[in-house]
C-alpha cells in the first residue's frame, strides 16, 4: 500500500527581510560546553515530566518571560527547574544573553529526546485516558520562523475552536521531516539551501515526501 503523501502548502506571506535572511543562512555559534553531548541513557531519576514541558516552552517562545507567561508559571519557578536539570544533565540546553536564551547545540539533542517522550505520553494519555471524543488532528512542524507562527495563527482563529486539536512544533531538519513522514504532523516547514538540498530530497523520496517551494530567499 502506497503511502499517503503530504503536501507543504503556503501558510502566509514571506518576510524577505534582513533578519529573516540571517536566520536562514548564519550559522549558530558554539557554546563554552559545546564538546559534551547529551546521552538520554545516564541515571535521569529526578527528571520530571513538567521539568521537559518547561525546557519545551522555553525553546519554542525563545524567552523565560513569554514562556512563563504561557505556562502560567513564575520566571523564578522556570529558572530554578531549568538550573536543576542543567545540572543533573551536566548539560548547558540553553545560551543566556541580553536577548534571551537560545538552544545549544547540546540543548538541541535533550530537546529532541524531551519532546519524543513527551509526545508518547501525550499519546497514552490520548488512547487510555478516557472516552472524550478526539477531534481531528492539524499539527505543523517547523524551524524558528516568525512567518510560520502568524500564519498558523490566523489559521486557528479562522476555524472554530472546537473543529480541530491544532498543534504548532518548532523543532530541527530532521524532527520535521520525522514528523511528518510518521504522520504527527501534516505539514512541514524547514529551507533548502545548494549544500542540504541533494541529501534533502533523497530522504523526500524515500520518505515518499513531497516538497513544494513556499519563497526563494537570497542573501
Amino acid at each position: 500500500m502506497r503511502r499517503r503523501r503530504h503536501h507543504a502548502r503556503r501558510l502566509g506571506g514571506a518576510e524577505r527581510n534582513a533578519r529573516l535572511r540571517h536566520h536562514l543562512l548564519a550559522r549558530k555559534p558554539r557554546s563554552a560546553c559545546s564538546r559534551r553531548r547529551f546521552h538520554p541513557e545516564r541515571s535521569l531519576s529526578a527528571m520530571t515530566l513538567q521539568q521537559l514541558r518547561y525546557a519545551d516552552a522555553i525553546a519554542r517562545y525563545g524567552s523565560l518571560g513569554e514562556a512563563s507567561r504561557r505556562l502560567f508559571v513564575t520566571q523564578p519557578t522556570l529558572t530554578e527547574s531549568i538550573r536543576e536539570l542543567e545540572e543533573e544533565l551536566r548539560v548547558a540546553i540553553f545560551a543566556r544573553s541580553s536577548r534571551g536564551m537560545t538552544v545549544t547545540r547540546e540543548g538541541e539533542e535533550f530537546l529532541a529526546s524531551a519532546r519524543q517522550i513527551l509526545d508518547d505520553v501525550a499519546s497514552i494519555q490520548s488512547k487510555y485516558g478516557g472516552k472524550a471524543v478526539r477531534l481531528p488532528q492539524f499539527a505543523v512542524s517547523t524551524q524558528h520562523y516568525a512567518f510560520v507562527v502568524e500564519a498558523f495563527m490566523e489559521v486557528v482563529k479562522a476555524n472554530p475552536a472546537d473543529a480541530y486539536d491544532f498543534t504548532l512544533r518548532e523543532t530541527v531538519t530532521s524532527e520535521i521531516i520525522d514528523d511528518v513522514s510518521r504522520h504527527k504532523s501534516e505539514i512541514g516547514v524547514l529551507y533548502l539551501s545548494d549544500r542540504n538540498s541533494k541529501p534533502l530530497n533523497q530522504i523526500f523520496r524515500k520518505e515518499d515526501l513531497v516538497f513544494t517551494e513556499l519563497f526563494v530567499c537570497k542573501p
